[in-house]
């Protein structure tokens, strides 16, 4: 019974032993890395975001869009059983960067936060006119095969506004 379990213990340990030390093999990336998660805090209370890869319940991306002033990054997070969406775009995007969101007129960097109708979404950005209209900051690290970050607005429309705090890693479309 010792010799059985020694044997077992052997075995359990060489085979552990095999898997460290191991340089050439390259990490397995799945889906499951991916990510967009939020707190959004509003008048009657806090909403948490969370967003996946799944298709069936969340969806994210990274894509860019091309443009003749330059190509431009747009992320979504999108939570179909809560319908929550946050939408980012910031351009000329380059690479690695923190980018102001309505800042100014020339400035067409937005964030929003929205709950499933075009008429719920809060922005930031002189692009979409609202009453009020704060800076946002959205920063991107181009890891070669993600994009990952951070995000912070405070999104307004007419009568409210929301606080907005997030996270993400996304793998790139494009």
């Amino acid at each position: 019974m010792k010799k059985r379990n020694f044997l077992l213990l052997f075995g359990a340990a060489s085979l552990l032993m095999g898997c460290f030390g191991r340089e050439d093999d390259k990490p397995v990336v799945t889906d499951s890395e991916e990510f967009f998660t939020v707190s959004v805090v509003t008048m009657e209370g806090t909403v948490n975001f969370d967003a996946t890869t799944d298709g069936v319940t969340d969806y994210i991306t990274a894509r860019l869009r091309k443009g003749v002033d330059g190509d431009r990054i747009y992320i979504a997070g999108k939570n179909f059983d809560r319908f929550l969406d946050v939408d980012l775009e910031v351009g000329p995007f380059t690479g690695s960067g923190t980018f102001n969101t309505g800042d100014s007129e020339e400035n067409p960097n937005y964030a929003r936060y929205g709950q499933g109708r075009s008429d719920r979404f809060w922005w930031v950005s002189d692009d979409h006119t609202q009453q009020h209209v704060t800076t946002g900051v959205i920063v991107i690290n181009d890891t070669g095969e993600f994009l990952t970050g951070t995000v912070s607005f405070e999104g307004y429309r007419p009568l409210s506004h929301v606080q907005v705090e997030g996270r993400f890693k996304v793998r790139k479309d494009y």
